[in-house]
């Protein structure tokens, strides 16, 4: 609820500031609990850990098999998964301005600036919803 009402009951001794949670104290401890078990860096959140292991993980990727994409390569399944899908979606319209080739109509209002979806709550208005 504190991060609803903004009070922050916690002062950090060593820099006067005040937090919602106690967790700072440990950017002036120099403890770092976390530690990568691929190469030992300490960190002292579990976050920083977690980013910095998506690095080790970067000779595990995955490599799009279609030849117009050159050796693209992908950090997650889900993600080739995803591109795999793009790529070969059926796209029956085809783009007499710029040659693109889409499975929907709406893709002039690129070309024309067309913003037909309206904000309810003011004057605002955008091409996608």
């Amino acid at each position: 609820m504190r991060i609803h009402t903004g009070e922050k009951p916690y002062t950090c001794e060593v820099c006067d500031a005040h937090f919602s949670r106690k967790s700072h104290f440990k950017s002036h401890t120099g403890d770092k609990p976390y530690t990568c078990y691929a190469c030992g860096d300490n960190f002292t959140r579990r976050y920083m850990l977690q980013n910095h292991i998506k690095r080790h993980t970067l000779n595990t990727r995955v490599m799009c098999e279609i030849s117009c994409c050159i050796l693209r390569m992908f950090s997650q399944r889900s993600k080739l998964q995803y591109h795999m899908n793009v790529l070969t979606t059926f796209k029956p319209q085809k783009c007499d301005s710029c040659g693109a080739a889409f499975s929907k109509q709406n893709h002039m209002q690129i070309h024309t600036g067309e913003k037909s979806y309206k904000c309810v709550m003011c004057d605002a208005a955008f091409s996608t919803r």
